[in-house]
């Protein structure tokens, strides 16, 4: 009966239909990879922020301040938000959200970030990402102080994390959720090989950075040139191998016929010539003993692309079309059901980085006010 669970799992996930609980548990029970249950994890670490944040309220005579600017109406935006709006409330932190319209003026967000820096009941900002077209990024983040900067991603603090000795105020939410994960399953850092599929500011550049500063071996990054050729190369093929289906068919009189004459040899060609690239980052993957997807490519990283006993963070987050009359699943950059059955670790999408991204946030917040304490018992 656990193995027919298992096999209904694999079959549903493939298919995009519905999968239950008992179902995806015994696929995952059936899979080698431990797996990572960010969730868990995540509240385990908010019962401690609850507690420090507990003892900041008394020593501050307030609650720690985060303020939010959501710019636009994107409902992933939105989503994200609002969970981390209730994730303050359930520790102790007040938050409040600036929530300003798709067609905003640059200036009057600047306005506002300048405005919130000053004020001495905010410990932290943060500026939902991505920012509707005409916001540039880096100017509105240039604005915000960087003893506030909760997300990480000031120049201030982001030059001050890549420079090795130098102490940043914060670390980007997503690649300081990821680390956290990883020590606190208790999975080795020190001496590993890393490999960061990924370069955003975000989550890829500071990751290799904070990998490097816990002592791994060697840490390389695939840089977005890297995987947006090889899904180039993958839809080169496709369209050389339907080439070479349409040129073997049985020869029909119409006015395309002559084009056809050597279309098979041409589209053999096309895929020998394809085939060395699209091999090349897969290759670069199998050598980590950790290796890191966040690439926003569904089900990118299948079985073949992971050294046998590798441990897996999935950092992407998908939405995967369902069958006609089903909902829509999401889904990360790695093939779980595949991956799971190579690694000896994976992180589940959803339930693995995400809660703990939230909780990571959570615990800069309080850094922030702890560090704003300071300054005002100095002072």
């Amino acid at each position: 009966m656990f193995r027919q669970l298992a096999y209904q799992a694999a079959r549903n996930l493939r298919s995009g239909a519905e999968t239950t609980l008992s179902a995806r548990g015994a696929l995952r029970c059936m899979s080698t990879a431990k797996v990572i249950d960010g969730k868990s994890l995540a509240e385990d670490w908010e019962k401690s922020l609850k507690t420090e944040a507990s003892q900041l309220t008394k020593e501050l005579g307030r609650q720690p301040g985060l303020a939010m600017i959501l710019a636009g109406e994107r409902p992933d935006s939105t989503l994200y938000v609002r969970r981390k709006q209730e994730a303050c409330k359930k520790v102790g932190i007040h938050s409040t959200l600036y929530k300003l319209p798709e067609n905003v003026v640059e200036a009057d967000v600047q306005t506002i970030v300048e405005q919130l820096s000053n004020d001495t009941s905010v410990d932290g900002i943060l500026v939902q990402l991505p920012l509707p077209a005409g916001l540039r990024e880096e100017v509105i983040l240039e604005k915000v102080s960087p003893v506030k900067d909760v997300d990480g991603l000031s120049p201030v603090n982001v030059g001050r994390m890549l420079m090795r000795g130098s102490l940043a105020a914060f670390k980007p939410c997503p690649a300081l959720a990821c680390i956290e994960m990883l020590q606190r399953s208790q999975l080795p850092i020190r001496n590993k090989k890393v490999v960061v599929l990924g370069d955003s500011n975000t989550v890829g550049l500071p990751l290799a950075v904070l990998f490097r500063d816990e002592g791994a071996a060697a840490v390389t990054i695939c840089h977005r040139v890297a995987y947006d050729d090889f899904t180039a190369d993958q839809r080169r093929t496709e369209e050389a191998q339907r080439a070479a289906a349409e040129a073997c068919l049985p020869r029909v009189p119409n006015p395309r016929s002559e084009e056809l004459e050597g279309g098979a040899e041409k589209a053999a060609q096309a895929i020998a010539a394809i085939k060395p690239q699209h091999k090349l980052l897969p290759d670069v993957c199998r050598t980590a003993d950790i290796l890191v997807v966040a690439v926003g490519h569904a089900e990118l990283v299948t079985r073949d692309w992971v050294k046998p006993g590798a441990v897996v963070i999935d950092v992407g987050i998908n939405v995967r079309d369902a069958l006609k009359g089903k909902k829509n699943r999401l889904v990360g950059d790695v093939a779980f059901d595949q991956v799971a059955e190579a690694a000896s670790a994976i992180t589940p999408v959803p339930g693995g980085v995400g809660p703990m991204t939230i909780a990571s946030l959570l615990h800069n917040t309080l850094q922030a006010a702890r560090l704003h304490a300071q300054i005002w018992k100095r002072t």
